[in-house]
């Protein structure tokens, strides 16, 4: 549709100037000899032909912007070795820039080699990417489990770009895994609120509610999600684990010859230790548990694929390391 309007657009001022140019060939003495009108005509066609291509060069696609869109959908389907050869040519041919930078650092990551995507980040910190650059840090500290740390640069992401979903999420995420549970609540919500059908801001919002004992609401979400089995457990064995570091970090230690030990270890582990989130038969008795069942049968027949399967590494949310969620 816009090439035709865009052929339609220079039909029309192919005319305007051939009516132009012939006005002015009539407006003389009428004497011209035909050599004289022969070069007229071609001096049109050349007028012609230069608006044309003027207008082709202004229309046309941006080599560069085809090049960084192909890297883009390559990183999209997780090909971070087959983007990383698309960015070598990308920069042998253009030059670099701080986009591809963030693409190159990105693939790096992805594909294991830390050190040199930690340096790539870092030298993108004070630039036009900075929010990116702070996010990449942020995945590369959380990789490492240095939860804190990636709190840290997501949160100097998510102040470059407030409205920023993925960020908000990442950022919640990294808050729950390091305790900050109010920090997280508000993270995980603007997140939720600003892209309601995104499948990794859900998940990480289904183990807050879990991490905050609201499973019926965190069942509600996975169930929007249409996630499978394995995928569900794994979400309950985190909020579980997330429970336990929590409820370990705030208990009183006592320092008794230059040696820290936890007052009351093995009493804390039999009473005050948070339980583990139920099931829904444990929570709102058996007619419940029977309905969720029937709920869940019901997705798994009409999506026999859920979400997390048809998806590839890279759409896992941020911080799920166990391997049943890795396709």
């Amino acid at each position: 549709m816009r090439l035709a309007k865009w052929h339609q657009r220079v039909t029309v001022k192919r005319l305007s100037v051939v009516a132009l140019l012939a006005l002015a060939g009539c407006s003389g003495s009428g004497m011209e000899s035909a050599y004289q009108l022969i070069e007229q005509q071609q001096s049109q066609q050349a007028l012609i032909r230069k608006h044309e291509a003027d207008e082709w060069k202004k229309n046309a696609p941006n080599q560069r912007e085809i090049a960084l869109n192909t890297i883009s959908e390559v990183q999209q389907q997780g090909r971070y070795f087959a983007s990383l050869a698309f960015i070598d040519a990308y920069v042998s041919e253009f030059g670099r820039n701080a986009e591809i930078d963030v693409m190159q650092a990105e693939a790096l990551r992805s594909t294991g080699q830390f050190e040199e995507s930690q340096a790539l980040y870092e030298s993108l910190v004070a630039g036009s990417e900075a929010a990116l650059a702070h996010r990449g840090l942020g995945l590369l500290a959380g990789q490492q489990q240095n939860y804190p740390q990636a709190a840290r640069h997501l949160s100097k992401a998510v102040q470059l770009r407030p409205t920023d979903a993925r960020l908000l999420s990442d950022l919640g995420f990294a808050q729950l895994r390091s305790h900050q549970l109010a920090q997280a609540r508000v993270s995980l919500g603007k997140a939720a609120e600003l892209d309601p059908e995104n499948a990794k801001v859900l998940s990480n919002l289904a183990l807050y509610l879990l991490v905050d004992g609201q499973e019926q609401r965190a069942q509600a979400v996975m169930a929007q999600l249409k996630i499978s089995d394995g995928v569900r457990d794994a979400i309950y064995e985190l909020a579980h684990d997330i429970q336990r570091d929590v409820a370990l970090a705030s208990q009183p230690v006592a320092v008794s010859g230059g040696a820290v030990s936890v007052v009351n270890q093995s009493s804390h582990e039999s009473a005050a230790a948070p339980h583990r989130v139920g099931s829904a038969e444990d929570v709102a008795g058996p007619a419940a548990a029977a309905e969720a069942k029937r709920v869940v049968s019901a997705v798994s027949q009409s999506n026999p694929e859920p979400i997390w399967e048809q998806s590839n590494q890279a759409e896992i949310p941020f911080g799920f390391t166990n391997p049943r969620l890795i396709q």
